[in-house]
Formats: C-alpha cells, structure tokens, sequence
C-alpha cells in the first residue's frame, strides 16, 4: 500500500515516532505519485525525501539498451506483486535502544491508505492534497528524458574531445620530430611540452526538501 502524503507529514511532524533513530534510509511509494520511487534518506536531526528513479514496472515500458532492460526485468520479477509491479515501502531503521520498532512500525501502518481508500485507484489518489510535495509524475520524467538526452550529448562531446585530443597528439608529435630535428647538432638541449589537458566532468546535483 502507498502512503497517504497528508497523514505522512503528519508522523514525520511528530518527533516521538522516530525519538532514537540514528538513521533510517529506504525508499517509499506515495499514494499521489504513479511513476516514481521516492528515497527516504535520514540522518541524525535530517530527514531528506526525494524523487528516486521511476519504478521498474514504469522502467519496463520505455526504451532502453538490452543490458539495462534484462536488469530491470529481472529486479521486477523478484519483487513484483499485480496489480502493482514493485511498488512497495522498504525502509531500514537504525538507533539506540529509545528506538521502538513497534511504535515506528505501527505509525507508519496508520500513514498507508485504508482499504477503503484503496478502492479509489490511482485516479483518486492522484488528487490528494500532498504537504509532502517532494513526488511530481509529470516533472520527474521530463528530468529523466532530460537526463537521456544528456547521456547522448556526452557522449557525442566524448568523441569530440577524443578527436581534438588524437590532433593535439599527432600536432605535437610533428613538433618534437621537427624540435629533434632541429637540434641534432645540439643534443643537450632539449625542449619538451606538456600537452595533457584535462577535460571538465558535468554532473546533476539535486537537492532535496529537508524536514527536521
């Protein structure tokens, strides 16, 4: 069952729940988001919950080299439960001895959405107010278009920077033929150069919402 974003905030607001908790990490399923996982990451006085990747059952369906797809079927096939492929709650508690499994166990089962709810389907679900507000179907998937996109582009300036590299190598490998050359009446002097250029690494850093 998914988390009902309303009552979520609620237990994440009550301090007592999670007294001892050291860290707890995971990942979890929100009743308003269909296609993404979310990560539940906390440690010490910092709770960060944020967009994951979308869940394998939504993986699955879009296109993918055949080694990312034979991975995804394969984690979907050991987890998958109909009509709900892998979306599930799995999250890890660590403490001290305040820390009660049962009152974190037994808080949590009342944020899950009711039987009742649960007859309403994801139409319904979609349109629960959500304080939580970190799960965005719509805007999450175009970041992992985006980040596709990206991908291509890298590698497309990889094969650039390889390209301008093997010059820059055949350029001053003429250079010190022609230095040698120049200098074979004076063998002890010697003019090197220095052309290993390193090249910039782009990254995505992403910042979730904090709540303490």
């Amino acid at each position: 069952k998914p988390f009902h974003p309303t009552r979520l905030q609620e237990v994440l607001s009550n301090k007592k729940v999670f007294d001892g908790t050291l860290r707890s990490k995971g990942f979890f399923w929100m009743a308003s988001s269909w296609k993404i996982c979310g990560e539940w990451a906390q440690a010490g006085l910092e709770l960060s919950l944020s967009p994951l990747k979308p869940w394998n059952s939504i993986l699955v369906d879009m296109d993918l080299e055949d080694e990312d797809r034979d991975m995804v079927e394969k984690e979907l096939k050991e987890v998958a439960q109909e009509p709900f492929g892998d979306r599930r709650q799995e999250i890890v508690f660590i403490g001290t001895r305040n820390l009660s499994e049962d009152r974190v166990k037994q808080a949590l089962d009342k944020v899950l959405l009711t039987d009742e709810e649960m007859k309403g389907g994801f139409d319904k679900w979609q349109s629960l107010d959500d304080p939580v507000g970190v799960l965005d179907d719509e805007d999450v998937m175009q970041l992992v278009e985006g980040d596709h996109d990206h991908d291509h582009e890298e590698s497309d300036d990889s094969e650039d920077d390889s390209e301008d590299d093997s010059e820059d190598s055949d350029d001053d490998s003429q250079e010190d033929d022609d230095q040698q050359a120049a200098n074979t009446s004076d063998v002890g002097e010697k003019r090197g150069r220095d052309s290993s250029d390193k090249g910039s690494k782009r990254h995505v850093v992403a910042r979730p919402h904090n709540y303490e």
